[in-house]
């Protein structure tokens, strides 16, 4: 009896902080009524059930009395500012808040979280894939993926407050490749006689000298090394050891920012940050190639009185944009004779060209600073399929 009345004491809690208690199979509830509402909410372990209360009292604390009454719009903002802002990347946060603002916020963002289920989500990712009035733009499978990237995790993080009983987008899935309007775009790489033609263009001479394009250099150490645009522009020479030839891989430029900062009065801007992913933090041996263009750079930077340790800066030597560095590269392709792309072509074919030449896959991706190896495969599997071709028709020797 005594053992009994200290079990319940430990389960009671003060007036309005609910109770605790380990249920026959192990797992523990937290029992919570406010304005005669009751809640329980579920954990694994006592800690986790007393997390999960303190932090739904918290949430009613600021005035959410029932939170299936509450419109998605606002449970979606609070979570963004609150779990989100500071703690993704800048870049990250942006992207997750635009997706908020453009495709959310005026549809189903406009519903009672209790009255939102998996097929409101899913005719929203339909419509958005096939929009049924013939006006609004159709979506690719990437943009329709940055739907799914903001909506899971905050359901997900609903569901493990006890706010809902389930994640809706458990049940919600990505439509089939060939239903979407907007086809992904073929990833095509330069082949062996355009990076020649990119190297003859940027090796051009003026009559007094002069290169025809200094970033022309940049391009061709970016062909060299397949370093991401971003990391190409944070980079210093702090990060080259011309002894060792390596280059230092440790930090990248993110464009375009929302600027929340209250010194400047621009609205976006520019800033350093980590790498993409962990395993963008890494070191990659230097060709002769790559060499000769960093120090074309240094003798430029000398011979005009540029003082920076950026690698990529501009006559004053500070630094330039991706936008910069994408004017001229649109004059070099067409010097070159290159249909036009993006800078991105010199990562993926300096990608494309060492697995065209059987380096072995793990290495690939090491240089590259993939997440994983699945991921390199992914994104080359059109070359690796090419190799698989060219392997068959070996057998017609036979």
């Amino acid at each position: 009896m005594a053992d009994e009345m200290q079990n319940e004491k430990k389960q009671r809690r003060d007036d309005g902080m609910g109770s605790i208690r380990q249920r026959k199979d192990g797992t523990w509830e937290a029992r919570l009524c406010i304005d005669n509402e009751s809640k329980s909410l579920y954990g694994k372990t006592e800690n986790e059930v007393k997390k999960k209360l303190r932090e739904y009292i918290r949430f009613r604390a600021r005035g959410y009395n029932n939170v299936k009454k509450i419109i998605l719009n606002e449970y979606l903002y609070n979570w963004l500012i609150t779990y989100k802002l500071g703690v993704v990347k800048s870049s990250t946060y942006d992207r997750m808040e635009s997706t908020y603002i453009h495709h959310v916020k005026n549809t189903i963002g406009k519903r009672q979280m209790g009255n939102l289920d998996s097929a409101d989500i899913q005719r929203l990712i339909n419509e958005k894939v096939n929009p049924s009035d013939g006006k609004t733009q159709p979506m690719s499978r990437s943009s329709v993926k940055k739907i799914f990237e903001l909506l899971n995790p905050l359901f997900e993080y609903a569901a493990l407050r006890g706010d809902i009983n389930f994640n809706p987008m458990c049940l919600v899935k990505m439509p089939r490749s060939d239903n979407f309007v907007v086809k992904t775009k073929e990833m095509f790489s330069l082949d062996d006689v355009e990076m020649k033609r990119l190297k003859e263009v940027a090796d051009m001479r003026r009559q007094n000298g002069e290169p025809y394009y200094k970033y022309a250099f940049v391009y061709m150490i970016m062909l060299n090394t397949g370093v991401r645009v971003g990391e190409m522009l944070a980079l210093t020479f702090e990060d080259i050891d011309f002894e060792k030839k390596t280059m230092s891989i440790n930090k990248a430029v993110m464009s375009n920012v929302v600027n929340r900062g209250k010194d400047t009065g621009k609205k976006r801007i520019q800033v350093v940050a980590s790498t993409k992913t962990a395993n963008g933090v890494r070191c990659i041996p230097l060709n002769d190639s790559a060499i000769h263009y960093l120090q074309e750079i240094l003798k430029f930077n000398k011979a005009h009185g540029i003082v920076t340790d950026l690698v990529v800066s501009a006559s004053n030597g500070k630094p330039v944009t991706s936008r910069n560095l994408q004017r001229t590269f649109d004059l070099v392709l067409k010097q070159a004779g290159i249909d036009h792309c993006g800078l991105h072509i010199l990562r993926h074919s300096f990608g494309s060209t060492l697995v065209r030449k059987s380096v072995d896959i793990s290495v690939v991706s090491k240089l590259m600073g993939h997440g994983s190896q699945a991921i390199t495969r992914a994104k080359y599997i059109h070359v690796l399929q090419q190799q698989q071709v060219e392997a068959i028709q070996l057998l017609n020797v036979v």
